[in-house]
């Protein structure tokens, strides 16, 4: 696959001190994690739910799979997984509570990350299956030494760190490519963002694995889950359903067949029926998850315009002519206007509420985008009081803005 020196080389400065101190950190020795086969998956929008289905896949293939992804939405052991199973809260806390007593400044996130590389190592895992945090360059995922590396949806959020446009952030997120590895492309970036990737990739040494035209194919589903048709040298997969709903799932899936696709390609015992399995089979919370079926309650951590316009695609697809109801709060650091322009048109009556956190946006504030249909309620267990109230028996209640909004709710 390759090597310590040629990843090194591929560095600038500013990467080999920041990850050099994440691996010295986390008690690695050497500058890159080794330990078990992983893949490792950046992106703005999508890179949860794209884990999400290859762990499924790895688990219908027999490996004994780790899933690492952030943020947790009701209990923080939900971050890290084996074979869909959280790691034991005590033995979490441990973790934290040793990493931390040697480094009590370390970010939060890279003690998730040293806490999730011991369990999978004590659990003896075939597979980790990583999300990167923020970006990919610098983030302290990118100590790993992948099978394969992926970028789902390229968006404008984390704009006060990966950069102002989007070619600046894919930029950001094609850090991750190493000599060697396979690189997989979601299949609908904008053309100077997959210039962007295609061009860091080509420079390093990475192999790029990409959709053709005519190799894959959408169609929707009487459910709201999708089913995609995909024709590919070495790889055939027809009327294949997704678990997770929307058009935007359909497309995260086949990036998770692209990666699928590698790992056969390496020799990993993969069929096209385990991609099968694995893609009806896989589960991720809070992503047009079904709560409730009457009236309907879904819960989606849409919280950047990208997103939210993705959600409202899926809303508009699955329930066209349904009345509905928007329950929303969100960050102060995130485009409340620009999701707020996605989401309104679909909604009847918009109740705004916000979380106890620092960064929280002011309630009144968020109502405010919505104009004369919303109203708010700050306390987030009255607000979803008020919608229930609001919401008709045959209408949809849209839990969305933040993956904070489900714990403050009580749904978990």
């Amino acid at each position: 696959m390759t090597d310590y020196g040629r990843v090194l080389r591929i560095w600038d400065d500013v990467q080999r001190e920041r990850l050099s101190g994440v691996a010295q950190t986390l008690g690695l020795e050497t500058p890159l994690f080794t330990g078990f086969p992983t893949v490792h998956v950046a992106g703005t929008n999508g890179k949860g739910s794209v884990c999400a289905m290859v762990a499924a896949i790895l688990m219908a293939s027999g490996y004994r799979t780790g899933l690492f992804t952030s943020p947790h939405l009701y209990r923080e052991n939900e971050r890290i997984l084996v074979d869909g199973t959280p790691i034991l809260e005590e033995v979490l806390t441990a973790y934290l509570d040793e990493i931390y007593a040697r480094y009590p400044d370390l970010r939060l996130f890279d003690g998730y990350l040293y806490a999730a590389l011991r369990w999978y190592t004590r659990q003896k895992v075939a597979f980790g299956v990583m999300e990167a945090g923020v970006g990919g360059a610098l983030d302290a995922t990118n100590i790993l030494l992948p099978q394969v590396t992926a970028i789902a949806t390229i968006g404008m959020d984390h704009r006060e760190i990966l950069g102002d446009t989007l070619c600046e952030i894919a930029l950001q997120k094609a850090g991750i490519a190493k000599p060697g590895v396979p690189m997989a492309l979601y299949p609908r970036y904008p053309g100077e963002v997959e210039r962007t990737i295609r061009d860091y990739c080509r420079r390093v040494g990475a192999p790029v694995l990409a959709y053709e035209p005519g190799e894959l194919e959408l169609r929707p589903g009487e459910d709201g889950c999708w089913r995609v048709d995909i024709r590919r040298p070495g790889l055939s997969l027809l009327d294949t359903r997704v678990s997770l709903m929307g058009r935007h799932q359909a497309y995260n899936a086949a990036l998770a067949v692209l990666i699928a696709q590698a790992l056969m390609e390496q020799g990993y015992g993969i069929t096209p029926d385990a991609i099968r399995e694995g893609l009806m089979a896989a589960r991720h919370p809070g992503r047009l998850e079904l709560i409730e079926q009457t009236p309907i309650l879904l819960l989606d951590g849409a919280h950047n315009p990208e997103g939210a316009a993705a959600l409202a695609t899926a809303i508009r697809d699955a329930y066209p002519s349904k009345p509905l109801v928007l329950l929303t709060a969100m960050m102060s650091n995130k485009d409340a206007s620009g999701v707020a322009a996605q989401l309104a048109p679909l909604a009847d009556r918009v109740i705004a509420t916000q979380v106890d956190a620092p960064r929280a946006l002011d309630c009144q504030r968020l109502a405010a985008f919505y104009g004369e249909k919303a109203q708010a309620v700050s306390d987030p267990r009255a607000a979803l009081f008020q919608a229930r109230e609001l919401c008709p028996q045959n209408g949809v209640l849209l839990v969305a803005g933040s993956l904070y909004l489900p714990h403050a709710l009580g749904l978990g």
